[in-house]
């Protein structure tokens, strides 16, 4: 019988394998981790799994116990090499790239560092050309890789884009024109779970939301945007019972090494700054900020494959393949887990990340093992949590590869928005197409043709039954089909691969309050002993999974309450970095005004009377930083003069910083979560 604890003599280490251990019953006790301070559980062998079972073995003191339930880790990182006339072709079933940037890369980066990734880093500098196809035709959208005069010219030539320009003007006139005077009060059930195209169509026009908000939702989520939580996507929803001045704002966070984070990314940073010094914190920053992306050259399964690795040869580390748990309950000083083999712990803490859906038929034995009247509260309670935190949708992902080289136009590809024609011009619900990667990727692939990646589904496929889902053969012609009538490419394939990937990206709605009374149950049961991470709750980035990871095995280890939930519905920080002149870095959170171009730059786009509250902001802000960062200052300079009387910086800046402190507002109505989910009274002082 196969021995399902990894920690063998160093002479008789195996190298790890994806194959199903042998299942066998066994009840294993407290004997079984002596000589160990604390015994944690981690639930699901994805990314988010992988990484906080590394980051709690890195603590010889903790022993570490994985749970998956297929017969692999990994989750959806999932790479293939394929051998086509006598060329190396590399697949990708999954993510492709990370993002880079600071403060948002650097649990990436510093995960790929622990792990000596670093030489197989591929940084890709520019952004590249992106594309949203627009009725029959791809439109080119404005980048800093083009610089002045090409997106000067971009937005000249582009129907398509001096239309929805215009059409948010006067949409965005008329509403903030309709609703001057009036403040727009916190109501907990109803703005808060507010979807982000009712929200976005509120603020910017439903030609906004349709032609362009819509795809770049497909391209990371593959959701319908009007059903998908603004919290969700966005840091931090509606969190001013005002609305804040988009001058003021802009003028405020566009100072140098200054944004609007949530906790989670502010906490994280604090965290990681504590433990390094001046200079290797200074080489982390230049490293997040050196690229647009990057890409591992060998396959994004790397990261997996190495985590993989090193749990396996960790002697505190047991990896449980094949292991489905089954129930989650309290128990007297810790946590016990039932898994669908019979076998039984208990653990001082549990972290899950499988999925939210997951997770509830997991706590049903809780609300069975109460009384009949706590029972059915509980079990209301579960129900109203989960309700908007459940779902998840299937994506088909297509790889192509052809003989003929440039068949596409050079970029990262393009994005389907909800306008386009479903019947007409895109039968097949695709939500995008992934060109070739670019030749300063670096990739480990002898590949001299064109390699496409079609991505098809997602919320499209909400509806349809099992038996109504294509096959990876119908699949592939579905690709093909598609390629044919965007792109003009008649050309057979010399091979191509389809994956269905069911449930992969969760769908969350109404995240904020559903959270809030989560957060508050598992408190109230558990008493912090039992934790959550994954995309079902917060972020679906790859660079957000993997904070989340890391931060919730730093709490775990520091014995810091926390369901790492909180984080996800509480206000948004303010935060950055600054180097002192005795070399040292701190967290600001306010500074000196470092310039104000980008700021101005927005008053090109917007009127001077514009108003937007944090998402609309959030949002606009992501637009910036991809699009127009660089040519700020160029275009400011023409306009700057239109706009002089502006500049008034300390009423603006007094505005802006008088409703970010409204923020603190939201302790009272976190309180309001916890009563609502029987909580426990308030210990906060004030």
């Amino acid at each position: 019988m196969l021995r399902s604890r990894v920690n063998l003599p160093l002479g008789r280490r195996r190298c790890f394998s994806t194959s199903l251990q042998a299942r066998h019953a066994v009840r294993f006790h407290r004997s079984d981790f002596e000589g160990y301070d604390r015994h944690v559980a981690v639930i699901g062998g994805g990314i988010t799994g992988l990484t906080t079972a590394y980051r709690l073995s890195e603590n010889p003191r903790t022993h570490v116990t994985l749970y998956e339930k297929s017969s692999r880790l990994g989750g959806w990182l999932q790479s293939e090499y394929l051998d086509v006339d006598g060329k190396r072709i590399l697949f990708e079933y999954g993510p492709r790239t990370f993002r880079m940037g600071f403060p948002g890369a650097v649990a990436t980066i510093e995960l790929m560092q622990d792990l000596g990734l670093r030489d197989e880093m591929s940084i890709i500098k520019g952004t590249g050309a992106r594309y949203i196809y627009h009725k029959d035709h791809l439109e080119r959208l404005p980048g800093p890789d083009q610089g002045l005069l090409g997106n000067l010219w971009t937005f000249a030539s582009s129907s398509f884009l001096r239309g929805l320009l215009g059409k948010i003007l006067r949409s965005y006139s008329e509403t903030t024109t309709s609703s001057e005077g009036s403040e727009s009060a916190i109501d907990v059930q109803g703005d808060l779970s507010q979807s982000l195209g009712d929200y976005l169509e509120s603020q910017l026009g439903k030609d906004f939301v349709e032609d362009f908000a819509s795809a770049i939702i497909h391209g990371i989520y593959a959701a319908d945007i009007y059903k998908i939580d603004a919290r969700k996507v966005l840091p931090g929803p509606v969190y001013s019972q005002g609305k804040v001045n988009l001058l003021a704002y802009m003028l405020v966070f566009s100072r140098k090494n200054m944004y609007c984070a949530n906790w989670d990314i502010t906490l994280h940073q604090q965290k990681f700054f504590s433990k390094l010094g001046p200079e290797k914190i200074e080489e982390y920053i230049n490293l997040c900020k050196s690229g647009s992306i990057f890409m591992l050259n060998r396959g994004m399964s790397r990261l997996t494959e190495k985590l993989a690795k090193r749990l396996n040869w960790a002697d505190n580390v047991d990896v449980r393949l094949g292991r489905d748990v089954t129930s989650i309950l309290p128990s007297s000083g810790g946590v016990k887990i039932t898994v669908d083999d019979g076998q039984v712990a208990q653990f001082d803490h549990v972290c899950s990340t499988t999925r939210s859906d997951v997770l509830q038929k997991q706590l049903n034995g809780l609300c069975s093992s109460l009384g009949d009247q706590d029972s059915r509260t509980a079990s209301e309670l579960i129900s109203d949590a989960f309700k908007n935190l459940n779902g998840a949708v299937n994506v088909m992902v297509v790889n192509l590869y052809y003989k003929e080289h440039g068949l596409t136009p050079p970029g990262f590809g393009y994005l389907i928005p909800n306008s386009v024609s479903i019947s007409e011009q895109n039968p097949e619900r695709a939500l995008g197409v992934i060109f070739p990667p670019p030749d300063e990727a670096g990739q480990d692939d002898s590949s001299e043709g064109t390699k496409i990646g079609v991505m098809m589904g997602g919320h499209w496929w909400d509806d349809w039954k099992e038996s109504d889902l294509p096959n990876e053969e119908q699949a592939i012609d579905m690709a093909k089909a598609l390629l044919r009538r965007h792109l003009g490419i008649d050309q057979e394939p010399l091979v191509a691969k389809a994956r269905l990937q069911r449930n992969c990206i969760p769908q969350t709605r109404s995240s904020t309050f559903s959270m809030g009374l989560l957060d508050s149950f598992l408190c109230q049961h558990f008493q912090d002993r039992l934790s959550l991470a994954g995309p079902s709750y917060g972020p679906a980035g790859l660079n957000d999974c993997i904070r989340a990871a890391s931060l919730n095995a730093s709490m775990i280890l520091d014995q810091e309450s926390s369901t790492n939930l909180s984080w996800y519905y509480t206000a948004p920080a303010l935060a950055g970095h600054k180097k002192e002149k005795d070399g040292n870095f701190y967290t600001p959170y306010r500074s000196k005004f470092d310039g104000v171009f980008p700021a101005l730059f927005f008053l090109v786009v917007l009127p001077r009377f514009a108003e937007f509250n944090v998402v609309t902001m959030s949002f606009a802000t992501s637009v910036y930083n991809t699009f127009f960062r660089r040519n700020a200052v160029y275009l400011t300079s023409i306009f700057v003069g239109a706009f002089a009387f502006e500049m008034a910086f300390d009423t603006v800046s007094d505005r802006v910083w008088d409703s970010m402190n409204q923020g603190r507002q939201w302790k009272d109505i976190k309180h309001k979560y916890m009563k609502a989910g029987g909580g426990g009274d308030d210990d906060d002082d004030e």
